[in-house]
């Protein structure tokens, strides 16, 4: 056995005989992520419209065959607009104003709080042409840490309310339409008002913002940092939409289900808003992981690092200190992987950190280490990351794409892989050309996630 095999991680194995499968080799994983054979877990069945449990049984994320490559076009059809260089400079204003209204000079700000999910958010939902894009921002935030199955309890049940809320963006904001207007109002009365029995006379009033909070105690969320963004917000009062333990929205009867005439007055073709929501939904914490990861490098990088352009920066942390850990798939039918028999049903855990780390993974980054040559203090941007920031659309399954694996792979390679790293590299520009790193400060990250995003990350304004 040579050193490079010694040094490379396991090869495909079960971890028990009857536990999951575990493919942690660069080339072991891509083919897991290319077969189509495995899918992914599946959502449960769908509640009315407006819930939580709705959308997940109506996003591509969770559906697989053609039914996902449906579902997958439609996301794809939303983000070909956006073009990355607008998307950078509209994070980039958005940062800065952020830093300068917030912090003053020699003053701390904590970027995961302030600016890494909600600047993004924001940008992306003035993007897609949302005209409330702060309020549709705050509920792409408290939605996030609710949005897969298993999710903490509490997390669901504030996921469920900001769902319907943001579909009422989405679909009923403008209601000038004679057909619609008294189901739009009907169903805004039902997410913004107390338990009431029929609605008032004249106009409905308006959401008044989406930083709610629960009466009592605030719950527990699997994912502090979210937490801490959606309170920079003016609370917008007690969160009046009742909501059941599956994160539905519950009538008067207590019945768990979305307001009524909420279905009937949104728009016939719903794929729009549940696509919309999907791009935000599931860039928020991956996008904020990005970022962190890439400002926690710049802050112990050292003066050699501290001239890589920033798509530099995003290439080498994209290699060696991935957001996405792992991704999970099942087999859909019998395959067989490097010998061994895999049946339908079993699980298989991809080790994303392990693989990108592989030795044996063609390095796309300036510095092939991890402990890379930093005599170089501003080397050439050649990177996927690079790349990428001019492109106008991902790579379709089966074409070319980057030798590091957190935006997916094969089948369900990321959409928006361009507009992620162009909204992460606005905000790392406002940090880096407003802020000073503080070298040494210790970063905590979200424990027992799937996701490498740091929970507080402070930086002092220059």
């Amino acid at each position: 056995m040579t050193d490079d095999e010694l040094a490379r991680p396991p090869a495909f194995a079960r971890t028990s005989p009857a536990g999951d499968w575990v493919a942690s080799r660069y080339d072991d994983v891509q083919a897991i992520l290319a077969d189509g054979r495995f899918g992914v877990p599946e959502a449960g069945p769908p509640g009315a419209v407006g819930t939580i449990s709705w959308l997940r049984a109506s996003v591509s994320r969770f559906a697989n065959g053609a039914e996902h490559q449906r579902r997958r076009a439609r996301a794809v059809a939303e983000l070909r607009p956006l073009h990355p260089h607008q998307l950078r400079r509209a994070a980039a204003r958005r940062a800065n104003t952020a830093i300068r209204q917030t912090a003053r000079p020699g003053s701390r700000l904590d970027v995961m709080a302030l600016l890494a999910r909600r600047v993004p958010m924001a940008a992306m939902a003035a993007a897609l042409g949302i005209a409330r894009a702060e309020d549709a921002a705050d509920a792409v935030i408290r939605i996030a840490p609710g949005y897969f199955p298993g999710a903490d309890a509490a997390a669901q049940r504030v996921a469920g309310t900001a769902t319907a809320q943001l579909v009422i963006m989405l679909g009923l904001d403008d209601d000038s339409g004679p057909a619609r207007h008294g189901a739009a109002r009907a169903a805004r009365w039902a997410l913004t008002s107390p338990r009431r029995a029929p609605a008032p006379p004249g106009p409905a009033p308006a959401l008044r913002g989406l930083a709610v909070t629960p009466p009592g105690p605030a719950p527990a969320s699997p994912s502090p940092a979210a937490g801490s963004v959606g309170s920079l917000a003016a609370p917008a009062g007690p969160l009046t939409a009742s909501v059941s333990s599956s994160g539905q929205p519950v009538s008067s009867s207590g019945r768990a289900d979305a307001p009524a005439g909420l279905d009937a007055a949104l728009p016939a073709d719903l794929d729009v808003i549940v696509a919309r929501i999907a791009l935000m939904v599931q860039g928020c914490d991956a996008t904020a992981g990005l970022i962190g990861n890439a400002l926690h490098f710049l802050q112990d990088g050292g003066p050699e690092v501290a001239n890589w352009p920033t798509a530099t920066v995003l290439d080498e942390v994209l290699r060696h200190r991935p957001v996405v850990r792992a991704s999970g798939r099942i087999a859909r039918e019998p395959v067989t992987v490097l010998g061994h028999q895999v049946h339908p049903g079993d699980r298989v855990r991809c080790d994303i950190q392990a693989a990108s780390t592989d030795p044996a993974a063609p390095s796309t980054s300036n510095y092939p280490a991890p402990n890379f040559d930093r005599s170089r203090t501003n080397p050439a941007c050649t990177g996927p990351a690079a790349a990428e920031l001019g492109a106008a659309s991902e790579p379709g399954p089966g074409e070319a794409g980057p030798a590091n694996l957190t935006f997916g792979y094969g089948v369900r390679p990321c959409p928006g892989r361009p507009q992620a790293l162009a909204l992460a590299t606005g905000v790392i520009d406002a940090v880096r050309g407003n802020c000073a790193f503080l070298p040494g400060q210790r970063v905590e990250y979200e424990p027992d996630q799937p996701l490498r995003i740091p929970l507080r990350l402070d930086v002092a304004l220059r």
